[in-house]
């Protein structure tokens, strides 16, 4: 039902190109990666390998990857208004 409001509303095809590219390029470069690496980190990895330095570090980046995806969606998506 929605699909079809949307369908009669929008007269332009390409601003729900924009957006859904928009939204799905930064989710799929930055987002996911970022949010499945931390997600294993905090419920596979054993507690000994959680007090390496390293595997933090990783953590860390994969918390950056995430908040850099968000914002970068929000600045692509904030590109395409007119």
């Amino acid at each position: 039902m929605a699909i079809i409001a949307i369908a009669i509303l929008v007269r332009d095809i390409t601003k729900i190109f924009d957006v859904v590219g928009a939204l799905g390029s930064a989710a799929v470069m930055f987002v996911f990666p970022g949010l499945f690496y931390a997600m294993m980190y905090t419920q596979h990895a054993p507690e000994k390998k959680k007090q390496i330095w390293y595997y933090k570090a990783l953590f860390a980046a994969a918390i950056f990857m995430i908040i850099a995806g968000l914002v970068m969606a929000g600045l692509s998506l904030y590109s395409q208004i007119d």
